[in-house]
């Protein structure tokens, strides 16, 4: 059997962790090919080991993208096709999801999982209609990666929400002995880390801004690149910080990171169900996010960490301080979080459920 993976890039976003948690398990019971747009990160490809893959140059400006991306396929002889997405509406300067999808489709059995549902108030009703179609006409299924992920999809789209599947991401957790050695504080200045692309919706600002608010100096670590690192380098030179942001880009040692930080940061305006938060949870941190999407799903306030709205700096900057006050209280939460991902948010559970959701396609 064949399965063959299509995924838009492969940096080290959501989509692409993914895939590098599920391509070694698959590879177990199937022949896994790895079809990707761009061209692969160095973490990537230690993540993916030895899972073969194969370049497919869509991207905007290619001449007839969408034959050309069937064509590719269909000389792979899939037998299964699992597409993992970040939306089901096109970006700028990218294919349109749909069409692929339709592509996609027509050769075999299609499993999408979308890692995001950052969606328009109002799409198309052409949009509308094609996802209705695949879901209803095709042997095609789509999978959510979260309640809130998997209920806007199906309210954008106007399909029932049992079209829709829910298989949670999940992420392996270290054992409990290992973690209740670690400790919350360290000594000297605290250091907040946040990890994410450097886009406008990760909202590193905020977490910049509330550098200003807070009332005990602190360091903050962004993990990422992105377009937005020229913008957020001269918000903190504007604001009179720069010497507290620490620009880390691309790094392949997260967990050592997380290991060392006070407080993991995720004030984000958008997420499918977020693996950096999920690895935070793992990693038994104190977490401070924001309550956009699927942020208070996976963290709940006052339980397993600290919600504040979204766009609010000032609010994030007030539990930071709480919970570097509070070291007892940011232990509890963060051994709940750490037992929280321990049962609900597993790699072993993403993993069964997706495979659950391509017998049922074979």
């Amino acid at each position: 059997m064949r399965i063959v993976l299509v995924v838009p890039s492969l940096g080290v976003g959501g989509c692409e962790r993914y895939v590098a948690t599920i391509a070694g398990q698959l590879g177990q019971v199937a022949d896994v090919v790895v079809v990707h747009q761009a061209v692969i990160s160095e973490a990537m490809t230690n993540l993916l080991g030895s899972t073969r893959r194969h370049s497919l140059d869509i991207v905007s400006g290619t001449p007839d993208p969408i034959n050309r991306f069937r064509l590719e396929l269909a000389s792979l002889q899939p037998d299964h096709i699992v597409a993992v997405l970040p939306l089901p509406v096109a970006e700028p300067g990218g294919p349109d999801p749909l069409d692929l999808l339709d592509a996609a489709a027509a050769l075999c059995a299609t499993t999408v999982v979308f890692q995001l549902a950052h969606l328009p108030d109002l799409l198309p009703p052409s949009d509308r209609r094609r996802a209705h179609r695949l879901l209803t006409s095709t042997d095609q299924r789509w999978i959510a990666v979260s309640a809130q992920n998997r209920s806007a999809l199906a309210s954008s789209f106007l399909v029932p929400v049992d079209l829709v599947s829910l298989v949670p991401n999940g992420t392996s957790t270290p054992p409990a002995c290992q973690i209740l050695q670690m400790g919350v504080s360290s000594p000297g200045v605290p250091i907040l880390l946040q990890v994410g692309r450097l886009v406008r919706w990760k909202a590193q600002e905020d977490s910049i801004r509330a550098l200003t608010y807070m009332t005990r100096p602190a360091t903050l670590w962004l993990v990422g690149e992105g377009y937005d690192r020229e913008r957020l380098a001269d918000l903190a030179h504007e604001l009179n910080v720069s010497d507290s942001v620490k620009f880390l880009g691309m790094r392949d040692d997260v967990d050592e990171l997380m290991a060392r930080a006070d407080v993991v940061l995720h004030p984000t305006l958008a997420e499918g169900a977020s693996f950096a938060l999920l690895e935070a949870m793992a990693a038994a941190r104190p977490i401070v996010a924001s309550s956009a999407a699927s942020n208070p799903e996976l963290v709940r306030h006052g339980s397993e960490g600290w919600i504040h709205p979204a766009k609010r700096p000032d609010l994030q900057a007030a539990h930071i301080d709480d919970v570097l006050a509070r070291p007892e209280e940011a232990r509890r939460r963060a051994l709940l979080a750490h037992s929280r991902v321990s049962t609900a948010y597993t790699a072993e559970g993403m993993i069964s459920g997706l495979w659950s959701a391509i017998k049922r396609s074979i």
